[in-house]
């Protein structure tokens, strides 16, 4: 969703990432963009209109929605993105890649700054702090690694996993650090004392997605169980259980009130959900396949979607607005 509930985007098998309007029950329009499915996406904080998603060849394109144009291709970000996060400024951006290259970008410049580490066990999930001071990164290895943005080490290492570290997401005030693994299990780590601070058990499957809610009162998973969850993170508590995707619920995300929760899934659906009784309000049909990720733009201008496709797509609070060009070129490569 985007920042004002009214949008949403989603991606799919087909090469498409569609634009969705909250209010209604069809996409806008199917529009090809990428030349590589889309596997992460993120939507820059502090503007109106910028967001990335990977590319091909192991690269990161990013776009400007307003227009909308494609803004540089950031070359060489390893093999297979599975992660990118922005900092709160958004004027830098975090790639963590299969190959094991953890790498920081200047996104206004859209130059790389920093290889944090050039190869290395899979990562699967970034995620920086709300302060921008601490990149953390997992995967393969099962190691929550937290990084000193300034310096570029790493200043500790989080362990417990029983399995690959497939999610990550810190608290809107930066005090928790939520890991979500393939052994079903959810931890919470304080990032003062980097120990761990509750296990939340109760997923029957992999933890593929986690976020927290605006005011960071609540944690919601998505699983590879087919469950969506809501935790009461004061308690380190279940809330709610919300089941309906009829196969791996792999994207969760909050609207800016917090009051609604969007999932995504393999089974190709997007569901939207009440966070306060748990009820599913509407369930979309893209019809694009796997639905990989869910972001919104930071004025809640457009909200993006990303999939196992050659796509992405976009959808403004005004109904029927195309967004994206048709086959964009890309005018730039660094």
């Amino acid at each position: 969703f985007l920042p004002d509930g009214t949008r949403y985007a989603t991606g799919g098998n087909d090469g498409m990432l569609r634009v969705w309007d909250a209010t209604a029950t069809e996409s806008h329009e199917r529009i090809p963009a990428l030349a590589a499915p889309a596997r992460a996406i993120a939507c820059a904080p502090g503007t109106a209109h910028v967001l990335a998603t990977n590319g091909a060849q192991g690269s990161v394109q990013l776009w400007n929605t307003d227009g909308p144009r494609a803004l540089a291709t950031l070359a060489h970000a390893g093999e297979s993105v599975r992660g990118i996060d922005f900092t709160p400024n958004g004027r830098l951006l975090v790639t963590g890649a299969a190959d094991g290259a953890l790498l920081l970008w200047n996104a206004e410049a859209g130059t790389l700054q920093t290889t944090l580490q050039a190869s290395g066990p899979s990562i699967d999930a970034v995620a920086i702090s709300p302060d921008g001071r601490t990149i953390a990164s997992a995967g393969q290895d099962r190691i929550v690694r937290l990084w000193d943005l300034d310096t570029g080490k790493v200043f500790a290492q989080l362990t417990g996993h029983a399995g690959n570290v497939r999610s990550l997401a810190f608290t809107p005030n930066g005090a928790l650090l939520a890991s979500g693994s393939e052994d079903g299990a959810i931890r919470l780590w304080d990032t003062t004392t980097r120990a761990m601070a509750a296990s939340l058990p109760g997923h029957e499957g992999a933890v593929r997605s986690l976020a927290f809610s605006p005011d960071g009162t609540t944690l919601a998973s998505a699983s590879q169980d087919r469950s969506v969850r809501l935790w009461n993170v004061a308690r380190r508590a279940l809330a709610t259980t919300m089941q309906g995707h009829e196969s791996d619920v792999t994207a969760v995300a909050f609207d800016p009130a917090g009051r609604t929760v969007a999932s995504g899934s393999k089974d190709g659906t997007v569901r939207l959900w009440d966070t306060a009784s748990g009820k599913e309000l509407a369930v979309l049909s893209p019809q694009t396949g796997c639905i990989t990720g869910l972001a919104f733009m930071d004025d809640g201008s457009t909200l993006a979607c990303s999939g196992e496709a050659n796509a992405i797509a976009l959808i403004r609070a005004e109904p029927k607005s195309v967004v994206m060009p048709r086959r964009a070129a890309l005018p730039r490569t660094h």
